[in-house]
């Protein structure tokens, strides 16, 4: 699995309303912050996976989730 953290942010020259949305966490932009790839087996749930993340010291507001398939039954390797 290939996990993309992000961040919502809003950029320097935002409007008042911009402001405002994101303050009630309805808008802005997501910057990514951390990107992580795990097998199945090293990922059992998202408690454990949000403990392991707040490790790093970097704050983080959504994630994404993209699964890779492999062959044969051998999982992608990154070569």
């Amino acid at each position: 699995m290939l996990l993309m953290f992000v961040a919502a942010e809003l950029p320097e020259d935002a409007t008042d309303q911009e402001r405002q949305r994101h303050a009630e966490q309805q808008g802005g932009s997501l910057k990514p912050v951390l990107c992580v790839d795990k097998l199945p087996s090293e990922l059992v749930d998202f408690a454990g996976l949000l403990a392991e993340s707040s490790h790093t010291g970097i704050a983080w507001d959504l994630v994404f989730a993209a699964g890779m398939g492999g062959r044969a039954g051998i999982a992608p390797s990154s070569r």
